[in-house]
Order: C-alpha cells, then structure tokens, then sequence
C-alpha cells in the first residue's frame, strides 16, 4: 500500500542574503536600534526562516519586523499594516522617514542622557586632577 506523503507548505518569509543583514546591521546600529535575527518563527500558521526584529536601545520596545517573501522586503511595524519594498535598502530608506519613538522610548532615552552626565563639581574636580 503506497502512503502519501504530504510536504508541508514552504515558508512564507524566507532566510535573507548575508550582504542584506550586514545591510540591516550597519542601519541598526547608525539608528541605536538592537538588531535580532530569529529563526524558525511561526505566526498563525505560518512559517519564516528568518525574521529580523528591531527593538528601541533605549526602552526594548520592538519597532518593526522584517522578514523576505518570495517577491519581496516586508515591514510590519509595531502598530499599523505590514508594507512590501523590493529591496532591502528601499526598505531600510522607508524606516529612516518612519514615525519618531514612542514617548516612552523618548523619555527613556532623555533619562539615559542625564544619567551619562558628569556633575559640574565631578568634571571640574577631574580636571584638576
């Protein structure tokens, strides 16, 4: 008796090009984004190789994903409707005119650069020093 054998769906993101996460990388870092690649993701049914998420430093607010399609770059944002590019750099240049922080993020950052501040005694102390 021959049994059938069903092969599952192929994913519907697909695993990136080294060059574009060396891309996505360099972009991340410039815009003090954390970078995170993960793998094997699977979100109402369907399956992803790769899914690249970017978090705010400042807060670990997660501010979008991306992940490659058969045709195309998606970006879905936190809040609001996933857009296609076809390339990476479109899509890292549709990210760079994107919303500013949320507050939370803004304020958390404003709170991380006061607290990087030397006091004036301290820094006069040190220079004298």
């Amino acid at each position: 008796m021959d049994l059938l054998r069903a092969s599952p769906p192929p994913p519907v993101g697909l695993a990136f090009e080294i060059a574009d996460l060396l891309l996505l990388r360099g972009w991340a870092d410039y815009h003090h984004l954390r970078m995170v690649v993960e793998l094997d993701n699977a979100v109402a049914g369907e399956e992803y190789e790769e899914v690249v998420a970017f978090y705010d430093e400042a807060c670990s607010l997660r501010r979008w994903n991306l992940w490659r399609s058969a045709r195309d770059i998606v970006v879905q944002p936190l809040v609001g409707r996933a857009q296609r590019y076809a390339s990476v750099a479109d899509a890292l240049d549709s990210l760079t005119n994107a919303r500013p922080a949320p507050p939370a993020c803004k304020a958390a950052r404003a709170s991380a650069r006061r607290a990087r501040r030397v006091p004036r005694g301290v820094a006069a102390s040190r220079a004298n020093a």
